[in-house]
């Protein structure tokens, strides 16, 4: 399952450059209360990135995703979104 979640967490940091362009920036805490509301999205996944930056896939049942970049001071970034996550066992 981490490794699935990882494979999931690598693809994203190759994002589109139209997806770059879109980018929505807010407070993490604002974010993740946006995608549990709207999307029923939680967060599955963090990982210490570069410069100390996070990086933070929330998912749903059904299988929708976000993947969001953390500052340090807390601000989250949306740079990819998606459908149909599945976890597969290693």
């Amino acid at each position: 399952m981490i490794r699935a979640a990882l494979i999931v967490a690598i693809a994203v940091l190759v994002a589109s450059p139209a997806a770059a362009q879109q980018t929505t920036c807010l407070p993490i805490d604002k974010l993740t209360l946006i995608l549990r509301d709207k999307y029923r999205e939680t967060p599955v996944l963090t990982a210490r990135i570069d410069s100390g930056n996070m990086l933070v896939i929330s998912a749903s049942h059904e299988g929708s995703w976000t993947a969001a970049i953390v500052t340090p001071s807390g601000v989250g970034c949306v740079v990819s979104t998606g459908a149909a996550l599945k976890f597969t066992p290693p």
